[in-house]
């Protein structure tokens, strides 16, 4: 991996950080997106040799840091997450954009079910939202998948 790769692979984990902090007004608060989960995903669809379920530990972390979870919340769901995502890998890759956003919003939709089942099993009244980064990862898969392909073939990312 060139020094280039890094420093691109680095940029895009700080902005998903700051995105996913990101306040939103009142109004649009459901739409914050799991934009960790969103350029995970992207980055393990365009390079899975070199992101695996290796990045669910310290990303999953600081995760759970910034979110007030409990600790190995996000670690877990990123291991699951990022699992099925390279058992599926070769098969999404001949897929078109549309089957893929489907499979990708499906995976969304494990992931939270997989939280809930988690935060279940330690306390009985917790609760994750499902469907909010769902619909919103549906409305910005696409455009987010289009930005990264261009951002990837200016600087060769490879």
């Amino acid at each position: 991996m060139t020094l280039r790769a890094v420093s691109s692979t680095l940029l895009f984990f700080g902005l998903g950080f700051v995105l996913e902090h990101l306040p939103m007004p009142e109004m649009l608060s459901w739409f914050q997106p799991p934009w960790m989960l969103l350029f995970i995903t992207l980055l393990v669809l365009h390079s899975p040799h070199w992101f695996g379920v290796w990045v669910a530990l310290p990303i999953g972390l600081l995760l759970d840091v910034e979110h007030h979870q409990l600790l190995g919340y996000h670690v877990l769901t990123l291991t699951i997450y990022i699992a099925l995502l390279q058992a599926l890998w070769r098969k999404l890759k001949r897929f078109n954009d549309l089957l893929l956003s489907l499979v990708v919003i499906a995976l969304v939709v494990v992931n939270q079910l997989v939280g809930n089942l988690a935060l279940w099993a330690v306390s009985s009244d917790s609760f994750v939202p499902i469907w909010q980064p769902v619909v919103s990862t549906a409305l910005i898969w696409i455009w987010l998948r289009a930005l990264f392909s261009i951002i990837t073939s200016k600087l060769s990312f490879k």
